[in-house]
């Protein structure tokens, strides 16, 4: 998941405790409206965590185990995304492993490791705490309704006649499409209550419709995962995750040559271009402030460019020789 930063860079905290100190430190350039749907949303998204914690300690031991090593893979994938050359995007596959969890283990797990994922991303993009806050709390809300989509569908299309992988690939795309709008309008619309204006959908969609194809390729994977974990266990998921970590370990070395070499590219030209305006300014300085006479002519004899000197020489002002 790709974090959205609702604010500006973070003030000093004002001496003092409770919610007043809280909202004078980190919402003081909240309106009235934006501050209560933050706190709306803070509030629904920590629920939503109690509620994913209370039934995720509920599981049998070995399960919880599983699901505390796959949160901790979610959370290194999240924070060494792989950087695309020469765009703003990156390649995050923490989102497999979230809708894998939900595949496997079912709404509760997936809605806590999607919060884990959404707290590191936005780590990595924003240093105010009610951004993380509310990033995190979207992420757990939005995968936890999500999720419960998917336990729902999934039975419902098995019942309808649909395959069991069908059933199963389907109702985790369903789940893509729930927790798209669900993870990114309410972030979308804090900035839009913030700066007075409505959400618009279409803008919305602009913005988010590339975030909606990575969470149908992840639910995709995930999926595909999960499935060969049904028929061949458990294990050969954990060598696939290994092959894969290996792959994008290579890959993010490769890209990361790939961007160090395109920055120093740049700075070459940069400072070559720097060196052309440094050159251009010494010689009109020259040329203007020259003692003698001289002027710029072209090929076809057309004066392009005079000094003070031959003007003075020649008794005429510059625009009567060019």
């Amino acid at each position: 998941m790709s974090a959205i930063d609702l604010h500006r860079p973070a003030e000093r905290a004002p001496a003092g405790r409770g919610w007043a100190a809280f909202r004078r430190a980190h919402l003081f350039d909240y309106n009235v409206i934006a501050m209560r749907f933050w706190l709306v949303l803070a509030l629904a998204g920590g629920l939503s965590l109690a509620v994913a914690c209370w039934q995720v300690v509920r599981l049998p031991a070995s399960d919880i185990v599983q699901v505390v090593a796959w949160m901790m893979i979610v959370a290194l994938a999240a924070a060494f995304p792989v950087a695309i050359p020469r765009t703003k995007h990156s390649i995050a596959v923490g989102d497999v492993f979230v809708f894998l969890l939900l595949a496997l283990y079912g709404a509760a797990p997936a809605a806590l490791a999607a919060a884990l994922e959404g707290a590191v991303a936005c780590t990595r993009s924003s240093a105010r705490v009610s951004s993380r806050i509310a990033t995190t709390a979207t992420a757990a809300l939005a995968m936890y309704a999500s999720g419960l989509l998917f336990e729902w569908a999934e039975p419902a299309l098995l019942a309808a006649g649909v395959p069991s992988a069908g059933a199963h690939l389907a109702a985790l795309a369903l789940a893509a499409v729930c927790y798209l709008p669900a993870s990114t309008m309410p972030l979308m619309q804090v900035l839009c209550l913030k700066h007075g204006r409505s959400l618009r959908p279409r803008e919305w969609f602009a913005d988010a419709s590339g975030m909606g194809a990575v969470y149908l390729v992840a639910s995709l994977f995930g999926g595909v995962l999960s499935l060969n974990a049904q028929q061949f266990g458990r294990s050969v998921v954990a060598v696939g995750v290994g092959v894969v970590g290996v792959g994008l370990a290579m890959l993010r070395s490769h890209f990361g040559h790939q961007i160090a070499e395109h920055r120093a590219q740049v700075e070459r030209v940069e400072a070559a271009e720097l060196e052309a305006v440094q050159n251009q300014q010494r010689f009109h300085a020259a040329f203007t402030h020259a003692a003698i006479g001289m002027a710029i002519v072209s090929p076809h004899g057309q004066v392009l460019q005079v000094n003070q000197a031959l003007c003075a020489l020649v008794g005429c002002r510059p625009e009567h020789l060019l």
